[in-house]
């Protein structure tokens, strides 16, 4: 699953929202494909400079509207790993053990390991499907930030004009 998750990121979701699907390009960020090309007469070089943080600055800016759930859910996961603490008075000596910390806490049985507030069938070991589909239709419904107030907020404006 893993594996899958990467390619389509890698693949599908970045080629889509950089409009590179339509086009004639292969370019992709995947570190597995040889870069075959040459950008204004210069080889690219792999694992050197900083042309994939430069991109990822630009495609991933708009990750920080999040919804006001997600942002609630990060915080409390925070404060329960850093003992209330706010996120100005941690130090990085604080953050590595809080991390470590919660690791210990993670079963090393990947079918012992829960999430979200779900508990295991004692005889299956699986988790409620109703649960599950629950969480995922309250996560795709749940809005993004800003990027959903503005598109409210344009449509309100269209409509008086």
């Amino acid at each position: 699953m893993g594996g899958l998750y990467v390619n389509v990121s890698l693949h599908d979701y970045i080629r889509g929202i950089t409009n590179i699907n339509h086009s004639s390009s292969n370019w992709t960020l995947d570190p597995r494909v040889e870069v075959n090309e040459a950008i204004d007469g210069y080889e690219v070089k792999r694992g050197v400079g900083n042309q994939v943080s430069a991109e990822f600055n630009l495609l991933y800016r708009f990750h920080s509207a999040i919804s006001q759930k997600d942002d609630k859910w990060t915080a409390d996961f925070f404060k329960g790993m850093f003992d209330n603490k706010k996120p100005e008075e941690i130090t990085i000596p604080d953050f590595i053990q809080g991390v470590r910390n919660w690791e210990k806490t993670i079963p090393k049985d990947p079918s012992k390991r829960v999430f979200g507030g779900l508990t295991r069938d004692p005889q299956t070991g699986k988790f409620n499907d109703a649960a599950m589909v629950n969480i995922l239709k309250e996560s795709i419904e749940d809005p993004a930030g800003m990027f959903f107030f503005s598109a409210i907020l344009l449509r309100r404006v269209s409509e008086l004009t």
